[in-house]
């Protein structure tokens, strides 16, 4: 196992909670150097909510950085009109980064449209992900790009052609690469799709797999049991540049298993 190029920052999710007291209390009691919040808002008044919250987060002594879910707001819309408002509200997002002394933000294309990709357009994509890092590049803030288990950037070749299109990096999902039918069916291992994308890796989000949950129509993370279950990935990513192991799951037990198995593979190297 290779050494990592930086030592990584283990950090925890909002999914844990939304509350920030109650999100750095839960950091600083359990060995966590860093939250990863969900900007969830996507209109300007509900983001107004979200400040205070917000600024909590970047007094406390733990890294933040900010990772937007957005299900309506789509940077790749190709109603440009929608592009651009999604442009316009991540660039109010980046102005809150510069703020609160946040400097990595985690955004996505397609996110809210597993089921309406034919909705989407690469030639927006790009312009406005392009328009966007361009501004974070301004404010000293980076734009990570994450793979999902759809659309285009479920194809770590295709992904990357984006990434070096737009000047943005890559936070690695190794759930959703897990969970990419491209590793699936076995056209390539969840370590060739990560090795495709290392030299833009600066974040990563770390479980076992997300699968898809019919019953309640939404995608579910699984944590893992194992260190088998994340070993190879975790291995692949310490040849890179990524210095951020976000455990991406909500359940606090399994929280602090995660990062157990990760002490523990970090402690073998």
């Amino acid at each position: 196992m290779h050494t990592p190029i930086i030592p990584p920052i283990i950090a925890c999710s909002s999914r844990i909670s939304t509350d920030a007291a109650t999100l750095i209390a839960f950091a600083e009691n359990n060995g966590f150097h860093g939250i990863e919040y969900s900007i969830k808002s996507e209109t300007k008044e509900d983001l107004a909510k979200e400040i205070a919250n917000i600024v909590q987060l970047g007094k406390s002594n733990v890294e933040i950085r900010y990772h937007t879910p957005f299900q309506d707001l789509e940077l790749a819309h190709s109603d440009v009109s929608k592009a651009k408002k999604s442009a316009l509200f991540m660039k109010q997002c980046i102005d809150i980064a510069e703020d609160n002394g946040v400097e990595y933000i985690t955004v996505h294309l397609g996110l809210g449209y597993r089921f309406a990709l034919q909705t989407l357009n690469r030639d927006n994509a790009v312009k406005y992900l392009s328009d966007v890092s361009y501004y974070a590049q301004k404010k000293n803030v980076v734009i990570c790009l994450e793979n999902l288990t759809y659309g285009w950037t479920n194809n770590p070749d295709e992904m990357k052609n984006i990434v070096e299109e737009t000047g943005v990096n890559v936070t690695i999902d190794i759930g959703h690469v897990a969970a990419s039918q491209i590793v699936v069916n076995n056209t390539m291992s969840a370590s060739e799709f990560i090795k495709i994308l290392s030299n833009h890796i600066l974040g990563s989000h770390i479980y076992k797999i997300e699968i898809f949950d019919t019953d309640i129509n939404q995608p579910v993370h699984i944590a893992p049991i194992t260190k088998s279950d994340i070993s190879t990935s975790v291995s692949e990513l310490m040849t890179t540049r990524c210095n951020w192991w976000l455990v991406e799951l909500g359940n606090k037990s399994d929280v602090i298993h995660t990062r157990n198995i990760l002490s523990e593979i970090l402690s073998h190297t």
